[in-house]
């Protein structure tokens, strides 16, 4: 999803996934990824291209044993730890919710 998901962010009418209220503005085109080295560990950020330019949608983690990759954790929906990054980092932002379904109707 994080990689390849960005086609049904971008389609008004994809069901589930990014709730409708956070896609507004995301184009389709695949994510462009960062690595950079933030506080004694390896991020990746995961660049989204929108209609008023491009947004850290998403991070990955590493945990590295040696010269291998032990564990990665991603991060999307998971809006602080976003927007405290972005605002850390001086990054533009999008959030993506909480939550991969949608919230039932009443």
């Amino acid at each position: 999803g994080l990689l390849f998901g960005s086609r049904r962010l971008a389609d008004p009418d994809a069901r589930g996934g990014v709730e409708p209220r956070f896609r507004a503005g995301a184009l389709p085109d695949l994510p462009r990824c960062q690595a950079l080295r933030h506080r004694g560990r390896w991020l990746t950020l995961h660049w989204y291209r929108h209609v008023d330019g491009e947004a850290v949608r998403g991070v990955t983690t590493y945990e590295l044993e040696g010269d291998r990759v032990a564990r990665l954790r991603n991060y999307f929906y998971s809006p602080e730890l976003l927007v405290e990054l972005g605002a850390e980092l001086q990054l533009p932002i999008r959030v993506n919710g909480y939550r991969w379904w949608a919230p039932e109707a009443p």
